[in-house]
């Protein structure tokens, strides 16, 4: 193995900033929320490549099975004193459940398409796109009340079924 020079190292283009992304939120009542601007943190939608074994005669070889999404990633949002990701929280809710009645929407009007974009150190330039699709909400809890004055944040969880990853 060769050794790495300083040169070398100096040599890499810069890496890419993981802060530096945006979402778009495609849904009648979170459009309005700003989720772009207020929201923190989010985690990556991933699969896992299976394998078949198939035995021939004592010896075990590999093929390549299915590709399962893992279906789930976590968002952070923050909430400002105008509660418009609450109230559009609130209002998502109440499609799938309505607290007085106990009835739920249709399926279709309930699905949200969700894009996750990495942008470059400039933040003018979308590198990849990850395009979520049939995304589903399930509306999480807040931060405990506290008296330090620490702002409030609302923990999401998104289910979705499939994603497209695309490079620019």
């Amino acid at each position: 193995m060769p050794n790495v020079k300083v040169s070398d190292l100096v040599a890499l283009n810069d890496v890419i900033n993981l802060n530096h992304w945006e979402m778009e939120v495609v849904g009648p009542e979170l459009e309005s929320a700003e989720f772009n601007t207020r929201a923190v943190s989010t985690s990556v939608p991933s699969s896992t490549h299976t394998n078949n074994e198939i035995k021939i005669r004592g010896h075990v070889i590999l093929r390549p099975g299915d590709t399962q999404k893992n279906g789930q990633i976590d968002l952070q949002v923050l909430e400002t004193i105008d509660n418009k990701v609450g109230q559009a929280l609130h209002k998502y809710s109440q499609k799938m459940w309505k607290d007085d009645t106990g009835r739920q929407d249709a399926a279709n009007d309930l699905f949200l398409t969700i894009k996750l974009n990495l942008l470059d150190n400039t933040r003018e330039k979308v590198i990849k796109t990850y395009n979520l699709k049939w995304c589903l909400l399930n509306v999480g809890t807040h931060d405990q009340l506290g008296p330090d004055g620490t702002p409030l944040y609302y923990n999401v969880t998104i289910n979705y079924t499939d994603y497209e990853v695309t490079f620019s």
